[in-house]
Order: structure tokens, then sequence, then C-alpha cells
């Protein structure tokens, strides 16, 4: 399996209620790089996320995950959203909040010992196991975020998917979260979106601009000023002459 692409998009389009929000989208990421998607808001940064979890489905063209449906894989993708909404009041804690990440590979039933292991181990990877009693609405921002990753562990993906995962975090938490990201990207294939271009540089060899069209480029070629022109609606950051296709360097 590890020739089949992690993430291929073909000639994809999608509109929220006739207005184009992606045209034309050819996208291809190996199992096992680690990449980042970056571009203006509205520019359809999370609809391409929803289309690699399945949640929304292409007007035109078709997107596959793992060579398959992303319905059929998604328990094979862990996702971070940017935050969780939940009921302050509601006495949810650290381990019910992880165990969340095995529902999708359960039949129904009370959670099971090794759903229980599995979540331990998770936040004690991430290096907040002495939380797991705790309650959720207790923690920090940062404490929080953690907790999100360890839920995407527990599923034991062969796919990450990061959606600004360093957003509002303390120094010590965008400095875990580099470790983190370190420790994963020779486990899995990972896709993070993020506004933060120093981080962005740092974690991944090459970036997705997505701003309608989607265009991918060497990290190298990912500048301050590059970012601020994205960031404005203008493409020229980048030379799009030396672009990404199925993987691979090419002109055109």
């Amino acid at each position: 399996m590890d020739d089949v692409p992690a993430i291929m998009f073909r000639d994809v389009d999608f509109s929220y209620d006739s207005v184009p929000v992606l045209e034309e989208v050819n996208l291809t990421v190996p199992q096992g790089e680690f990449v980042s998607i970056v571009g203006p808001n509205g520019g359809g940064k999370t609809t391409l996320l929803y289309l690699i979890l399945g949640l929304l489905d292409p007007d035109r063209g078709e997107v596959r995950v793992l060579g398959k449906k992303p319905q059929d894989a998604r328990t094979k993708i862990g996702y971070m959203p940017q935050s969780l909404d939940f009921d302050r009041q509601f006495p949810v804690t650290v381990m019910d909040v992880v165990l969340m990440g095995r529902l999708n590979s359960r039949l129904g039933g009370p959670y099971s010992k090794d759903d229980k292991k599995a979540a331990m181990h998770a936040l004690e990877e991430i290096g907040i196991g002495n939380l797991a009693r705790r309650p959720f609405s207790k923690l920090s921002g940062g404490q929080r975020q953690r907790v999100l990753i360890a839920r995407t562990l527990t599923c034991e993906p062969e796919i990450l998917l990061l959606d600004e995962p360093t957003a509002n975090v303390d120094p010590h938490t965008e400095s875990m979260m580099h470790e983190f990201l370190d420790q994963m990207q020779n486990r899995m294939t990972m896709v993070l979106v993020s506004h933060d271009l120093g981080f962005v540089s740092r974690a991944v060899k090459s970036v997705i601009c997505v701003n309608k069209r989607v265009v991918r480029h060497p990290t190298a070629e990912i500048t301050p000023e590059a970012i601020r022109e994205l960031y404005k609606g203008e493409m020229r950051i980048v030379r799009h002459d030396q672009r990404y296709q199925d993987g691979k360097n090419s002109n055109g």
C-alpha cells in the first residue's frame, strides 16, 4: 500500500451555494510525507480538509484517501480541530475527551481495556498522563490543545490532520508541538494548517498554497513577504514556474 498516495485530488471543484471555493484542484500527497496548508481566510483551506475527511463531496472530480473514498478511510485519519466546543458545566474529564478518538473504531457499548490503554498511552506520549482525571473545563488553552492531539492519536491514524495547532498557545506548548511533530513525522502522513510562517518553515519541506486554486511549493520558496502577499489574495508569492506535480518538481 505504500505506493498508494495518502491523499489524492483529481480535477476537483467545490462550491457553496454556487459560489466557487476550490477550482481544478490536482494534488498528491505520498504516504509518510509532512506538508503544510497556508492561505487567506475564505481561500478554501478548511474545505480542503473537509473533503479529505469525507464531510463534503466535490462537485466535480474525485478525492481518494489511501486509495479509498474518504468516507471509507475515515477510521485511518486523526483530525485535530482548532478548538473543541463543549458545555463548560458538563463534567467531562480529560480521559473522556481522549476516549472519543476511539468512537469510529467501535461498534458500541462501554470502552474496552484496549480503548483505555490506547487513551492513556496517547496522554503519556504527549506528556499529560497526570491530567487524565482532571476536568477538561479546568485546563489551560495549551493543555486543551495537548488533549486534542492525544485524542487524534488514540485511533492510531495513518494520516494526521492538524488545523492551526499552535493558535492561541503559550511558547512552552508551541515548543512541545515542535517536538511532537518531529517525533510523529516518521510514523504517519501529516497535513498541517497554520498561519505561523516560522512554525511552518521549521516543520515541513513543502507548502500547499490554497486560494481557490491549489499550488504546491518547496518551503524554501515561502518567505514572510510571500505570506503577506498571499493573505492579501495575491498569488505572486512564489514562482509558479516551479510547481510540484504528483509529488515531483516539474516546469510549466
